[in-house]
């Protein structure tokens, strides 16, 4: 029985028939066993290889990438001429594979019609380069040259005059050519003389391209000891000092030699095609260099899967953005034998179906279950064809896992070539059916198995990935099926998520075995760069990135790689640690930047430029994708943290060289100029500054009243002023040194015992930090919580520090103001509206400078409920309590006291107000462990310990001073409050609705005399102009409520004598009186 006609392989060359290129084909291509020749395209022979010219490099590329032919063989260079740049170009544009070489000696010929003689000979016609070459035996024989566009073309025309077919004006019978002896035998012409060309070092190198890289029979491996191997590369290289030399010594560090270097100018905008982005920084804006871009393009004798040289390329992905492999291939003599041999040992069995290829050569293509396991197309030991032609006869059945909407995207192309089964947790029967995709509901892996799906496309989102898989694992694990006298069932995973190297770890952890149970596991990492959006009328050119993690049937791999190389995908064979790389400074930076512009809410506008339209499309697609998508990109890319933050410190720098340009062209001193926009952005403290001018009018020999600072009148208990000098002269060692962060034992177990009964409060010790004061423990506690973004809220009027705190740890205050009618007390519903996903923290000062309000427990209870709701449980609750000692009628509840907030609290509180020991800047911070230590970390960043003099006197007040002192003080306080209260009553235009109830300060409105001027002419028009003028006039400090974000009242503060009260409040009455 004859045998089934073999399928014949196409190799396209540039020029007609008989060209060089042509004959250096029928030299690659001979039949060392035969004389046979590779036909051209229109003689019909029936042989091994058709050679189909084409009229151009370009269409010689695209004849191989569409796959109209197999291969392509394109001269590169030549020993007289140079390099052929086009041809490196198109080794950049194309995605196509070296597979081969081919050195060719040119050999010109004279070539003439038969019976003509040199003497007969008038007129010699070809190329301008072949007459060239041939200049020297032309100008000595003295005969007429004429230019013509080929020298297979010229050979050409002489048969077609002859024939009668055409005609020419410089093409007589006495015409003759210089050509090839192929092209004399393509057109039957005679070879008057061989070897005309001036000098014989002539020589082209071709190359051979292939869309597959070439892959290696097992049965060939042995003997190939001698036979050279070359790896072709190009990269980009900056114009950065050195740049080159580290490329180049990246080889010579590794002994491998560099057989060809070539640069190529390129264009800024194909480099930015190429995904190449970091162009800012290698040349002067100023600089010619500016205009140029140079890629690289190295040959090295070594091989791509040699480790050696997988170090060497891993090192030039250091130093430079894109570096692609453009093939390992054979090289030499002996290199074009190999490559004939193992061309024409995969030729037969073209076509072949994977089950007949294991039948008929079981030794050396067969038993793929030996052989190294791999990625696609560099590795020699893996069974060897050309794979695009057996991957077309291949039947795949695909499963998609996540019939979500980029699962549907997929099915719908899958399904055109494959039968498809989708499968989702949610039911998608019907999105199924219309899609012509079968489906099996809940995700029921065995079913799918069973059903002979072969490959499995996880389209689920980036968070529910891992658990998916394992869910996969057992399945596969738990798979019982009789495989004696059978293949093992295989099956193809394939991941599509956006990141790379963490699902690629996940799948070979949870399939570690390569045989895994009764089934074969086989894993393919990939990213289609496109969606539902960007590829909904058709993929063409559209980004395709994978690596081939783990494979046993290449056929079925390069089935599926097929069915996105056929839509005209860019297929980017990449690492996933280097795709990781890249797309953080590519995808994760585009994401990044369409969501912070969405943030801002940007909106179409009558001027719209084509860039703001660009920016308004890249809004409207990132903003598309899932959240979960974009988290994912950053959770799961390590890289993605890193481009976070040069993203955030570019910023930064952008904004401080527009502040530094501002300050310089408005003419700033170089003092202020230096200051950064933090310092300049935070407002001086009103009481601190109304202090300051208190004291100085008191150093210019005046008698000021100050009400304006919240520091009593009385001294310290005496147990804590002995204390306090014990602990500095005393005590043995003295208690003048450092000691921990946190604070001494001693004091953080009284502060936890204090708070433990009697404020119902469980803390310990390892709760407890104690600060430089109570602003600092709220400092601290504000920055060991919130990150740019997180939102504070700030009920008000507030301490005018709270604001200021917040914006210094980069968090954004947001305001919720207190009406006086509701005794200035923050109520459930006023806060739950303004609470969001970004509300990290809420602020509340209980009792409340600078109003004196004290929070009843219901209300404490009211806001507790509400942050109980699951959409409030991320919000913690720092309450300031620094004044919880000193209230008059409505009790004090710790606000760690109500249930279930504990654990979201953050208490402050200190010594200064109840035992008077504000020079002793003591306070602390009561938390959780965990918040405790993060705030004892940054306190050991900032100040360190409190003094310890300070801790010893703290001490005292917390175990020694006798409850009958702060009962007494409390009494005192509410005295003065009654007295402050009783004589603002006779104030006229001065209101004061709420009566304190805590602390030691009042808020009066004072807005009825705005508009009104003093005697001397100073107008009040704010609190602020009050006040100011109030201690022009009268010499009396009160503090404005503007600062508190009370506009339209003052602060008094009655922790003064009585006799001061009355007289600033009795000079008060008369300074509104004198107003007109």
């Amino acid at each position: 029985m004859a045998s089934a006609p073999q399928p014949r392989l196409r190799v396209a060359y540039q020029g007609v028939c008989g060209a060089y290129s042509h004959a250096a084909v029928v030299q690659l291509f001979k039949d060392d066993s035969s004389r046979d020749e590779p036909s051209s395209e229109s003689d019909g022979e029936n042989r091994r290889v058709t050679a189909v010219g084409c009229p151009s490099f370009d269409k010689v590329f695209e004849a191989v990438s569409n796959g109209e032919c197999d291969y392509g063989l394109v001269p590169i260079e030549n020993t007289l001429g140079g390099s052929i740049h086009r041809n490196y170009d198109l080794l950049l544009k194309h995605s196509l594979h070296i597979i081969g070489e081919l050195h060719y000696r040119v050999e010109h010929c004279l070539l003439a019609l038969p019976g003509i003689s040199k003497g007969q000979i008038q007129r010699v016609i070809s190329h301008p380069q072949a007459l060239a070459q041939c200049q020297d035996y032309l100008s000595q024989w003295g005969v007429q040259t004429e230019n013509a566009y080929d020298t297979a073309g010229s050979a050409k025309q002489m048969r077609e005059c002859a024939d009668g077919h055409a005609s020419h004006p410089s093409i007589t019978p006495n015409t003759a050519c210089i050509a090839s002896a192929k092209a004399a035998q393509e057109y039957k012409l005679t070879i008057v003389e061989r070897s005309i060309q001036d000098v014989d070092f002539n020589f082209t190198r071709f190359l051979l391209l292939s869309k597959q890289a070439l892959i290696v029979p097992p049965h060939m491996i042995e003997g190939t000891t001698n036979v050279a191997m070359k790896t072709s590369l190009v990269l980009w290289v900056s114009h950065k000092v050195g740049s080159l030399f580290r490329i180049l010594a990246a080889f010579a560090l590794r002994d491998i030699s560099l057989s060809k270097i070539e640069s190529r100018p390129v264009p800024a905008t194909y480099l930015q095609g190429l995904q190449v982005t970091e162009l800012e920084g290698s040349a002067s804006p100023d600089s010619y260099l500016h205009h140029y871009h140079y890629m690289f393009y190295i040959d090295i004798m070594a091989t791509a899967d040699d480790p050696n040289c997988q170090c060497a390329i891993g090192h030039l992905r250091e130093l430079s953005p894109f570096v692609k492999v453009l093939g390992t291939y054979a090289t030499g003599h002996r290199g074009e034998r190999f490559t004939r041999r193992i061309l024409y040992d995969i030729h037969p069995y073209l076509g072949t179906t994977q089950v007949q290829l294991s039948a008929t050569r079981t030794q050396s293509l067969l038993r793929p279950a030996d052989l190294p396991v791999t990625h696609r197309g560099l590795t020699v030991g893996q069974y060897g064809m050309t794979l695009g032609h057996i991957a077309a006869q291949h039947q795949l059945k695909i499963g998609i896992v996540g019939f979500g909407n980029f699962g549907q995207f997929l099915a719908k192309t899958f399904a055109r070539k494959h039968p498809v089964v989708g499968t989702s947790r949610s039911d998608q029967s019907e999105m199924a059916r219309s899609l012509g995709v079968a489906y099996v509901p809940g995700m029921d892996f065995a079913k799918m198995i069973a059903e002979g799906v072969n490959v499995f496309v996880i389209c689920t989102s980036i968070l529910s990935f891992e658990s998916v898989m394992k869910r996969f694992s057992r399945c596969v694990a738990e798979w019982k099926e009789d495989t004696s006298g059978a293949e093992r069932r295989n099956i193809l995973l394939v991941d599509v998520l956006s990141v790379k190297e963490w699902p690629r770890k996940v799948l070979l952890d949870l399939f570690a075995d390569d045989k895994h149970g009764a089934i074969d596991v086989d894993i393919l990492c990939t990213h289609p760069m496109f969606g539902p959006e960007s590829g909904r009328y058709g993929w063409q050119g559209l980004p395709f990135v994978y690596e081939v993690v783990r494979c046993r049937q290449l056929a079925k791999c390069q089935a599926f790689l097929n069915l996105f190389e056929a839509e005209g995908c860019r297929m980017i064979e990449l690492s996933c640690g280097l795709h990781d790389k890249y797309a953080a400074s590519t995808q994760f930076i585009t994401h990044l930047t369409g969501r912070v512009l969405g943030k801002q809410r940007v909106e179409s506008t009558p001027i719209d430029t084509k860039g703001f339209q660009s920016l308004l499309q890249l809004v409207d697609n990132t903003v598309k994708d899932s959240f979960d998508l974009f988290c994912g990109l950053y959770r799961f890319n390590a890289n993605s943290t890193a481009q976070l933050e040069s993203f955030t410190e570019s910023l930064a720098e952008i904004k401080l060289d527009l502040r530094r340009a501002t300050a310089a062209g408005a003419g700033a001193d170089a003092a202020a100029a230096c200051l950064s926009s933090l310092a300049e952005g935070i407002k001086e403290s009103k009481t601190v500054q109304v202090h300051a001018l208190t004291k100085q009018k008191e150093a210019e020999g005046k008698q000021v009243i100050s009400l304006c600072v919240g520091e009593p009148d009385f001294d310290p208990p005496a147990e804590v002023l002995q204390a306090t000098a014990r602990a500095a002269t005393e005590t043995t060692p003295p208690l003048t040194r450092y000691t921990a962060v946190a604070g001494t034992l001693e004091l953080r177990k009284a502060i936890a015992g204090y708070l433990t009964t009697e404020k119902k409060t469980p803390y310990g010790p390892e709760h407890i930090v104690v600060a430089n004061g109570a602003k600092q423990a709220v400092y601290q506690s504000v920055l060991a919580m919130c990150q740019e973004a997180d939102e504070v809220v700030i009920p008000t009027p507030a301490w005018v520090s709270y604001v200021q705190i917040v914006r210094m740890a980069r968090a954004r205050p947001v305001l919720v103001p207190c009406a006086a009618e509701d005794g200035y007390v923050l109520s459930a519903e006023s806060l739950a509206a303004v609470l969001t996903p970004k509300t990290k923290m809420i602020m509340l000062c209980n009792p409340s400078n600078p109003t004196g309000a004290v929070m009843p427990e219901a209300t404490l209870r009211g806001i507790s409920a509400l942050l109980m709701l699951p959409q409030h449980q991320h919000i913690y609750v720092l309450s300031d309590e620094i004044y919880e000692r000193l209230t008059y009628d409505t009790p004090h509840v710790a606000f760690a006291s109500i249930e279930n907030m504990w654990d979201r609290t953050l208490t402050v509180n200190g010594f200064s107000k109840a035992f008077a020991m504000t020079g002793y800047r003591l306070g602390y911070l009561a938390a959780p462990s965990h918040i405790a230590k993060s705030a004892a970390k940054l306190q050991g960043q900032i100040t360190s310990c409190a003094s310890s003099i300070s801790q010893a006197a703290g001490l005292a007040a917390l175990t020694q001073v006798p409850p009958s002192w702060m009962q007494a003080t409390v009494q005192a306080m509410r005295e003065k409050r009654d007295i402050c209260m009783q004589a603002l009553a006779d104030v006229p235009g001065v209101t004061c609705t709420v009566t304190p109830e805590g602390a030691f300060y009042v808020m009066p409105s004072v807005e009825s005399h705005f508009g009104k001027r003093t005697p001397s002419g100073l107008q009040i028009d704010s609190s602020e102009s009050f006040c100011t003028a109030f201690l022009e006039e009268c010499d009396v400090a009160l503090v404005p409520g503007d600062d508190f974000e009370a506009p339209g009242t003052i602060r008094i503060s009655y922790a003064a004598s009585r006799q001061t009260i009355r007289e600033a409040i009795s000079r008060l009455k008369t300074f509104v009186n004198g107003l007109t």
